[in-house]
């Protein structure tokens, strides 16, 4: 057996496997198309004779962390070959893969998996989140003064890039997005069915929301607002309820937008990250919406160098590790689903 990076030649390969996970080798390939830091070099690969029969990437993002931005390597598309499993094959290649993170300078990692025990096995720890149900989004009280029109990115990009630095900016955890990330994430996340919707008051971007189909419940998957405008998240949020329920929208929008991401729920429940931001959670809630919090714990982080961290903070290497996980274990920290591998 044979363990090291994809060769250039073998992306084509890496995605067959990949498809026989979930049938649908588009999704993956939309990530080695359009992620800008894709790099073969961070696609490891085992091989028996030649042939590939498991897969690990590492995704490189940047996250802010206790006010830093921090190289983070994200661990995602793991799959062995059904025949060739239980021979520790996936185990060295997650070996590799801290190797390959240490030797790029990676301080930090973070990967969604249902397998705890496997990966806690390479010092991966599990965090708990909250997620959001809201059972009546509909009928949120809102300002229908606020017009919703969908994205477009010639037009939005740039002012949607500044709401999102100043909005997700404020919490540890989130992605650190230049341009050239926002248009690749644009391609993938979510994508073909995500709904992009932009909140506009006399000319300006106040707000805007991202939402897609996500385990067949709608969902929010990211949102900003700039400060003090909250009557425009309040306003994605309805508009997006009117979707799960499949009414007309409460708000002046641009009904192209109306897509199969939009479909009614069965459960008639849109799912968000809310408990990050208190003050929003509070104007919810005032605003006649129904939250229930939902625990997820399939959400790990690790520490990959915990010398460069220590440098950072200015702090010993084991008080930096902790502060770390402390952070990501916050109750205000995020990672937007939109930014999920």
């Amino acid at each position: 057996m044979e363990f090291g990076s994809a060769r250039f030649s073998e992306r084509s390969e890496v995605l067959d496997l990949l498809a026989l996970w979930y049938d649908d080798r588009s999704f993956f390939a939309r990530y080695n198309e359009h992620d800008r830091a894709f790099r073969d070099e961070l696609c490891l690969v085992a091989r028996n004779n030649g042939r590939i029969v498991s897969t690990v990437q590492i995704f490189d993002r940047r996250v802010r962390l206790m006010g830093h931005e921090v190289a983070m390597g994200g661990i995602g598309s793991v799959y062995t070959l059904k025949d060739c499993r239980q021979r520790g094959i996936a185990s060295e290649l997650m070996k590799l893969s801290l190797q390959i993170m240490e030797r790029e300078a990676f301080e930090v990692s973070l990967l969604f998996a249902e397998r705890l025990k496997f990966y806690s096995g390479f010092g991966w720890e599990s965090v708990q989140r909250q997620f959001t149900a809201i059972s009546s989004a509909d009928s949120i009280r809102a300002e229908s003064t606020v017009e919703l029109l969908g994205f477009q990115a010639e037009r939005d990009l740039e002012e949607v890039s500044r709401v999102h630095e100043s909005y997700s900016g404020r919490f540890d955890g989130t992605v650190v997005r230049d341009r050239d990330y926002w248009m690749g994430n644009l391609a993938y996340a979510g994508n073909p069915s995500e709904i992009f919707m932009v909140a506009r008051d006399h000319s300006r971007i106040e707000g805007y929301g991202r939402a897609v189909t996500f385990h067949q419940i709608p969902m929010l998957m990211e949102y900003g607002y700039l400060p003090g405008c909250e009557k425009s998240a309040l306003a994605i949020f309805r508009h997006f309820g009117t979707m799960v329920r499949d009414q007309p929208s409460h708000f002046a929008f641009d009904p192209e937008h109306r897509n199969e991401a939009q479909k009614p729920s069965n459960a008639g429940i849109l799912l968000s990250h809310t408990v990050h931001d208190s003050a929003l959670e509070a104007q919810l809630k005032d605003a006649d919406a129904h939250l229930y919090q939902h625990p997820d714990n399939y959400y790990m982080w690790r520490v990959i160098n915990s010398r460069k961290m220590a440098e950072r903070l200015r702090c010993a290497e084991a008080e930096a590790g902790k502060r770390m996980m402390d952070a990501v274990k916050a109750t205000d920290s995020l990672y937007w689903t939109a930014d999920r591998f």
